[in-house]
C-alpha cells in the first residue's frame, strides 16, 4: 500500500515506537518515585542545615549579595 513516507500517522513503526516510549516512561516514572522515597530523611535534614553555609561561601567567593 503506497503512503507518504513522511506521514507518522500512516507509518506503523511510529505507533510501535510510541508504545515503547510510553512503556519506558511508565517504568522511569516508577523508578524515580522509588529512588526519591529511598532518600534518607537524615541526609535531607543535613542538606538543609548546610544550606546557609553554602550561600555564605558563594557570597564570599563571588561577591554575590542577596536581597533581605
Amino acid at each position: 500500500m503506497p503512503h507518504p513516507s513522511t506521514s507518522p500517522d500512516m507509518n506503523p513503526i511510529e505507533k510501535c515506537w510510541r508504545y515503547v516510549k510510553q512503556a519506558l516512561h511508565r517504568q522511569m516514572r516508577q523508578a524515580v518515585r522509588e529512588e526519591w522515597e529511598a532518600i534518607p530523611q537524615a541526609w535531607i535534614n543535613l542538606l538543609i542545615l548546610k544550606q546557609e553555609h553554602w550561600v555564605n561561601v558563594l557570597m564570599q567567593r563571588h561577591r554575590w549579595s542577596t536581597p533581605n
